[in-house]
């Protein structure tokens, strides 16, 4: 009971906390919370589901430090698999895994834009890779541009129980083209709580956000939007090493 309440007052704490960051924080409040709380400690321990080739619509790449970082960057597309790796090639710390995150299945089917037909089409969409092909379809690309591999998959928790490693876990960031709030809900956090957690939410509909949102608040998550990603912070946690 005293351990709840404890939770309840350091959430209350970072609401408050998060209203004075409004007021004098003009620039991105995930930059600014990611660089004072996950990175500026040594080491520092972070896993990325959907890493594409790294720096493409993401900044991860400019925020984390290679001399502090313990990393595993997952992404199932061969083709941004050895992007990430070149990208990422001073990092001696973070470990590439060219796999997907399933909760149930061995294999899946990934489908993506053909590198071939990219130039008919947004830069963006060499980024929305996905197990159900009417994602891709919804996007305006023609079916004869799309191409499909069967790649491994894993759930997030075999991966994370593999690389015993990884914790304690400071960031956890999800970009899986609107499988999203499936791979949260099958955090285990008795095993893994990580202090902070990025997932996109323009791919998911708004029970799926609703959802997402108050699975995370029972876990005493406090969660804020940005324009693609929703931020959800651990109070508890946060203000700890």
């Amino acid at each position: 009971m005293l351990n709840r309440l404890l939770i309840i007052i350091q959430y209350r704490i970072f609401q408050l906390y998060f209203i004075i960051l409004n007021l004098f924080v003009k620039k991105s409040k995930f930059e600014y919370l990611f660089k004072k709380f996950i990175s500026n400690k040594q080491p520092y321990n972070i896993v990325i589901i959907g890493a594409h080739d790294g720096k493409s619509h993401d900044n991860i790449y400019e925020l984390i430090k290679s001399d502090r970082l313990n990393g595993i960057f997952v992404e199932p597309n061969k083709i941004y698999f050895t992007r990430l790796k070149k990208n990422f090639e001073a990092f001696s710390n973070i470990e590439f895994e060219n796999i997907a995150i399933h909760n149930t299945k061995s294999y899946s089917e990934l489908h993506y834009v053909d590198e071939k037909a990219m130039h008919q089409y947004p830069d963006w969409t060499n980024g929305i890779g996905s197990f159900n092909i009417n994602h891709l379809l919804k996007h305006n690309i023609k079916p004869e541009h799309i191409t499909s591999d069967l790649v491994i998959c894993k759930s997030l928790m075999e991966l994370i129980n593999e690389k015993a490693h990884i914790k304690p876990l400071r960031f956890l960031q999800i970009d899986t083209e609107g499988y999203d709030f499936e791979i949260i809900k099958s955090i285990d956090f008795k095993v893994v709580r990580p202090k902070m957690i990025k997932f996109e939410h323009v791919n998911l509909t708004k029970s799926e956000i609703q959802e997402a949102l108050l699975f995370l608040q029972k876990q005493f998550y406090f969660s804020f939007f940005l324009p693609h990603d929703i931020i959800a912070v651990n109070p508890f946690h946060f203000f700890r090493s």
